[in-house]
């Protein structure tokens, strides 16, 4: 896991809402990258998936050598 490794500092999701179905404006992309779908629906295993990484921070860094 990222969080375990003592040369990561930190980590990020990329992209808070999925791109349109039109896709982007500048080049088509229209991936499914978001914790939100364009409907405004979270993804629930996705967003708990997260939920529960992020509640592990303090006890992974803690242990860390």
């Amino acid at each position: 896991s990222a969080l375990a490794e003592p040369s990561i500092v930190g980590v990020h999701w990329f992209q808070y809402l999925d791109q349109p179905v039109t896709g982007r404006l500048l080049d088509g992309e229209n991936g499914h990258l978001g914790l939100v779908g364009i409907t405004d629906v979270p993804y629930s295993g996705f967003v708990e998936a997260v939920r529960k990484a992020n509640g592990q921070v303090v006890d992974v860094i803690g242990k860390r050598p």
